[in-house]
């Protein structure tokens, strides 16, 4: 047993890493101004310091030089927000200061990396959250054409045995039929769908993420229009509730394929290595689809937001797995910054977000009223109605739920 047995596990934007302990400043920011003929300044409170954590990381083991490389690539690049799992603070969203590397080749060798992270403030400004969006959604447009070159390179430039071809053309049709199943919103105006000749890869690909993108666009043109801001930095709370589903049915397929039996290995090998591409690019295609939905649409309240991103990392994971099992790692290393890039975003819609509450008063009261003494805004009233299902805007129910704004 070494004393490395001893260290507890943590982890920034999901690269692990090993703490001995945390140095924590904070405190109030104190102006002293001083005066003639007076022995004591007054001080002035400007406000709480930022809360800064600063620690120490190990890595260590046999792949220690590896995983010191992840480790500073994730904390170098993050210029947003991001998400550090602490053994006793929990999860924190903080930003990356300095940070300052060192190696050893004793015990088997290790390195460590003092870090700097500064607790995330809240209430971002919009240019930033305009920023986060903008650079996801240009991650994700620079993720496609790796998408659709791991799929050529996986099958060949043409997939010349017939009873392969028949295999995409089958799965192709499944999840072509998949895909016409979904809501009329998603896939209304695309006719071609998978339409594509299983022989030629290329054309296959390109088929493959033009119908979710197309879809994408769609399923956003259809969500509901959000009233404009009554204060450019406030905002009001939103009165307009998501669909059950907010992806249209994009969710769903970048799943696709898990119940499918696997091929066999020993007959035709390219059966198992065509499969597994081919699922490899539906999923990840959908998986775009679905994250320029999410980037661009309104959530309801933080508590929405924030199981989308749990959905999400668990999507993104599968990816990044399967990219690295499969070799292909200019498309690992493509999911990797995705997620990182949708992690943030997503941590930054939900904190400028009301999260979903329950309300308890004496009896049935007019939702106008109930507005009033939750929001001290009778316009809010239509949203309790709508949150709630009631019947009638003058029977709110004494217990329900409501929108309470983001500190």
């Amino acid at each position: 047993m070494s004393w490395f047995d001893d260290l507890l596990p943590a982890s920034f934007n999901g690269v692990p890493f090993l703490i001995e302990g945390t140095d924590r400043e904070s405190g109030r920011r104190l102006v002293a101004h001083e005066f003639p003929l007076r022995n004591d300044p007054s001080q002035e409170d400007l406000g709480r310091l930022p809360r800064v954590f600063s620690i120490k990381a190990y890595v260590a083991g046999d792949l220690w030089v590896l995983e010191r490389s992840l480790l500073e690539t994730a904390l170098e690049n993050s210029s947003t927000v991001g998400t550090l799992i602490h053994p006793t603070y929990g999860i924190l969203n903080v930003w990356v200061g300095k940070i300052r590397s060192s190696e050893t080749r004793t015990v088997g060798g290790y390195a460590t990396i003092d870090i700097e992270f500064s607790l995330d403030g809240g209430t971002a400004s919009p240019l930033s959250i305009t920023d986060a969006v903008s650079t996801l959604l240009a991650g994700l447009n620079s993720l496609v054409p790796f998408l659709e070159d791991a799929y050529i390179a996986s099958v060949g430039l043409e997939i010349l045995s017939g009873v392969v071809a028949t295999l995409v053309g089958n799965q192709l049709s499944n999840a072509d039929a998949q895909f016409n199943a979904m809501a009329q919103s998603t896939v209304s105006g695309i006719t071609s769908g998978f339409a594509a000749n299983p022989t030629d890869s290329t054309t296959t690909a390109s088929a493959v993420t033009a119908a979710f993108a197309a879809a994408a666009n769609n399923v956003i043109a259809a969500q509901p229009v959000q009233p404009a801001l009554e204060d450019p930095v406030a905002g009001v709370t939103s009165t307009q509730p998501l669909s059950a589903d907010p992806s249209g049915g994009l969710l769903a397929l970048a799943s696709f394929g898990s119940t499918l039996p696997t091929q066999p290995s020993t007959a035709v090998p390219a059966l198992g290595v065509a499969q597994a591409a081919l699922i490899s690019l539906i999923q990840g295609a959908a998986l775009v689809a679905v994250l320029t939905v999410y980037a661009q649409i309104d959530w309801q309240s933080a508590n929405q937001a924030q199981a989308a991103a749990e959905q999400l990392q668990c999507l993104l994971d599968v990816q990044v797995a399967a990219a690295a099992d499969a070799g292909n790692f200019d498309l690992f290393r493509a999911w990797r910054a995705i997620s990182a890039q949708a992690r943030a975003q997503m941590a930054q819609d939900a904190q400028n977000l009301p999260s979903l509450a329950t309300y308890s008063v004496a009896g049935v009261m007019p939702a106008l009223a109930l507005a009033q003494r939750l929001y001290q805004d009778g316009t809010q009233a239509p949203g309790l109605v709508a949150l709630n299902d009631v019947p009638h805007p003058i029977f709110m129910p004494p217990t329900g739920s409501w929108l309470r704004p983001a500190a």
